[in-house]
């Protein structure tokens, strides 16, 4: 069909949209569900020495870019990533509402993999000058899967929509690639910093599209959840929730002396300032 068609015909390419909106959740779906029936069979030990070479030949190739991947695996920090994005607030409040409408099932995916599996991180069962750790040493058993990719996956799923979706500027293909590019290095980062097998990564970034798809589908199946995010009474929740983003990256000593942390405390300040002008001309 093509664009003076679909134009002529808005049922049938909505109806078209929706079919491939669920065909893609589905088949989500259902390699989420056999990636967690594969890992529940093998077990813990099993799955930790099948990818420790490769982690440990991966770690090792990517530790001459310190300052870089702890950039990158910055990105994924929820924190961090919601305060660079707060700029949608403004120029895509749609986004925003369907990124916002991701966050409960993100946390519950992260929360129930990292109980249910109990995997060992890499610095619990390495010795640690065997390998490169950049930051902390994170020793818990909550490595499967990775928190960051969830988080960053979660958040590219909706972006790639909107972008995807954008009638006015049409699909931004260019724009597109790079933000999924830059998601696979907040991935891989983890392996980088030697928090996480690769594994981890792979299970984190499908959890992250079915929580981007279950906020999607929130924020177009139910008006009202999209509609309260531009509703000028809820501004000042918004910029309450920025600054206090913010503080917390100010005050913590996890985030000191991080390019994309600074980057994110100003986009902040920024976004706060235009929600903060907005409502006082109205």
């Amino acid at each position: 069909m093509n664009k003076e068609q679909a134009l002529s015909h808005p049922t049938k390419t909505i109806k078209k949209q929706s079919f491939v909106f669920y065909c893609i959740t589905i088949l989500t779906g259902v390699i989420l569900c056999t990636t967690v029936y594969i890992i529940t069979f093998l077990g813990a030990d099993n799955y930790i020495q099948s990818q420790k070479a490769l982690f440990l030949s991966i770690n090792k190739a990517l530790s001459a870019f310190p300052t870089f991947w702890v950039n990158m695996t910055f990105l994924g920090d929820t924190i961090v990533l919601f305060s660079l994005l707060s700029i949608l607030l403004i120029k895509s409040p749609k986004t925003w509402a369907a990124l916002f409408g991701s966050i409960p099932l993100a946390i519950l995916l992260s929360r129930l993999g990292k109980w249910y599996f109990s995997i060992p991180r890499p610095a619990a069962i390495i010795e640690h000058d065997k390998f490169t750790i950049i930051g902390k040493a994170l020793t818990g058993h909550t490595s499967l899967p990775s928190g960051h990719t969830v988080t960053i996956f979660t958040a590219i799923t909706v972006i790639l929509w909107a972008l995807k979706t954008n009638k006015a500027a049409g699909p931004q293909y260019l724009l597109m690639s790079a933000v999924a590019l830059a998601a696979l290095l907040v991935a891989i980062s983890r392996v980088a910093v030697g928090a996480h097998w690769p594994f981890d990564l792979v299970l984190g970034a499908l959890f992250g599209c079915c929580s981007g798809l279950s906020g999607i589908y929130i924020s177009q199946k139910y008006n009202c959840f999209t509609s309260w995010v531009t509703l000028p009474k809820f501004k000042i929740t918004h910029v309450i929730i920025l600054l206090i983003f913010a503080l917390v990256m100010i005050i913590n000593e996890h985030y000191s002396g991080i390019f994309v942390v600074w980057l994110g405390i100003a986009m902040v300040f920024f976004t706060s300032t235009k929600l903060i002008g907005t409502m006082s001309i109205k």
